[in-house]
């Protein structure tokens, strides 16, 4: 049995399917099962990736109708035999040394996840070097969810994204990704690091992320976009639950936010954002009573919370 499942779900991804590949076959840890999930495609990604397991004994392909990638890492972490696993999308690399590195950080700290930095890199760029010597920098140990919460919590990417981590494999136990939806990760990340009793961070970019200017992060504003609110509601829940207070604080940020900026879009499109937003600022009336004046979360706004929830029109 290897020591690392890497599932990567693939739908369509001729033009960077063999560098994805490959990047993944030149890692300087061997110890290594690549699971690819390909959901659907109708270009040439399916037969690309049979030819490569066909050559290398470690890659295995599952073929699917085409049901979203949700659907696709559901059945990547179905398939799931090894200690601990990882997973890369089919238009990202990864750096010679990523498996190495991240393993080696998860066994010194006995650790449930380690997560390392992005290199960001443009859609048609090509150039660049994966054999790089890139040092383990910048370590930080966290044995409290909140703590390293706080501290990205201006930089969401590192904590929602499912790829620059690795993970042990009972992270996920009962956990899927929810199909159907847009922003997926945001339904599921928070559950996964709240149950790591020891988080690894390294300032490494060891993973390659590609900006494609057709990512959905960059398409025009459409209603699935509320899928960011109905996501951030649930994370309110789940941590008013676990009576996790200032999680939930962060949490009711990030809820705010994504209600103004869908409404602030609605707006400028000229959708009646106010049917739109109705059930969001009902359940905004109910989690403003989880609220209570803290260090972290003063009285001052506290009240400008209940003051939205309840006093201002929009």
């Amino acid at each position: 049995m290897a020591q690392i499942d890497i599932i990567v779900p693939v739908y369509n991804a001729e033009k960077y399917i063999r560098q994805c590949i490959t990047s993944i076959q030149s890692q300087t840890f061997r110890d290594f099962r690549l699971i690819i999930v390909n959901d659907g495609s109708t270009d040439q990604s399916g037969y690309i990736c049979d030819r490569f397991s066909d050559e290398d004994e470690r890659i295995e392909v599952i073929h699917q109708k085409n049901r979203g990638v949700s659907a696709a890492r559901n059945v990547g972490l179905a398939a799931i035999r090894s200690p601990h696993f990882c997973f890369v999308d089919a238009d990202d690399m990864i750096h010679v040394d990523y498996l190495a590195n991240m393993y080696q950080l998860m066994k010194e700290h006995r650790a449930d996840l380690v997560i390392c930095r992005f290199n960001i890199f443009a859609e048609n760029e090509i150039s660049i070097d994966l054999s790089e010597g890139k040092e383990i920098s910048g370590i930080e140990v966290y044995t409290d969810t909140s703590q390293y919460a706080e501290k990205f919590k201006d930089d969401a990417m590192v904590l929602v994204s499912p790829t620059n981590k690795l993970y042990k494999r009972g992270l996920f136990k009962g956990i899927s990704y929810p199909e159907g939806k847009v922003f997926e990760d945001d339904y599921v990340y928070y559950k996964v690091l709240d149950r790591s009793k020891c988080a690894v961070f390294t300032d490494a970019k060891l993973y390659e992320y590609r900006m494609q200017c057709q990512s959905i992060t960059h398409e025009k504003y459409n209603l699935k976009m509320l899928n960011h609110v109905e996501a951030k509601s649930q994370q309110i829940r789940y941590f008013h639950e676990m009576k996790k207070q200032r999680l939930m604080e962060i949490s009711l940020d990030a809820y705010m936010y994504w209600v103004w900026w869908n409404i602030g879009n609605m707006k400028k499109d000229g959708i009646d954002y106010r049917s739109k937003m109705k059930s969001h600022f009902r359940f905004l009336r109910k989690a403003v009573v989880y609220l209570r004046p803290t260090s972290t979360f003063p009285v001052k706004k506290v009240l400008k919370y209940w003051y939205l929830a309840y006093i201002k029109k929009i």
